[in-house]
């Protein structure tokens, strides 16, 4: 008869930890565990956050989204073929919903970057873009519409400020690329960043 080896040792705690086991102090979150964590952090932008628990909350508002966007979208159909243009109420009921899932959204995101030892307001750079290229965009065209109106033709100057626009769009659509890297990026282990250690 042959004898079995003996177990492996326990796994050695983090210095300063109390012991505890490192898995289910600094691993990743739980679906629910996430859910709730973002829900109480519902406005925090300061701290970190890992990247389960912003994935998890990108999977939960995708899911409610979903959802409530499908029980909307029979009623809504309903009032046009009836040729109503009144909104149901399960619509505004979609809308409020996802106005409460908005801000901790943001806030799970801020804290996401922050694990990873970036800005949050690395969120805002692209829609700054965006909205400026928005504003060049009305502008130059608005510009360009009464140009046309006068002479026939579009000024070199609101032509100049209607390719700006595209650019500085397609700018913020790129300034997009390398935050959604970061946030699929691992935070690598609980030591202290600029923004503080993982709760």
């Amino acid at each position: 008869m042959t004898t079995l080896p003996p177990p492996p040792p326990p796994m050695s705690p983090l210095p300063g930890d109390g012991g505890a086991d490192v898995r289910s102090e600094h691993g990743p979150y739980t679906f629910v565990d996430a859910i709730k964590v973002c829900f109480s952090k519902f406005v925090v932008f300061k701290g970190r956050a890992r990247r389960s628990e912003y994935w998890y909350w990108t999977l939960f508002t995708w899911l409610v989204s979903l959802i409530f966007g499908g029980w909307t979208l029979v009623p809504n159909m309903v009032n046009i073929t009836a040729g109503n243009d009144m909104s149901s109420p399960v619509g505004t009921l979609s809308n409020v919903v996802n106005l409460v899932l908005f801000l901790p959204g943001i806030a799970v995101a801020f804290r996401r970057l922050h694990d990873v030892n970036k800005s949050g307001g690395w969120l805002i750079a692209p829609l700054v873009c965006l909205v400026v290229a928005g504003i060049v965009g009305v502008t130059s065209g608005l510009s360009a519409l009464a140009s046309m109106s006068d002479t026939e033709s579009v000024s070199a100057a609101s032509g100049a400020g209607l390719v700006a626009a595209l650019v500085i769009g397609i700018l913020g659509f790129a300034l997009y690329i390398p935050i959604l890297v970061w946030l699929c990026k691992d935070g690598g282990p609980n030591t202290p960043n600029k923004y503080g250690v993982r709760d």
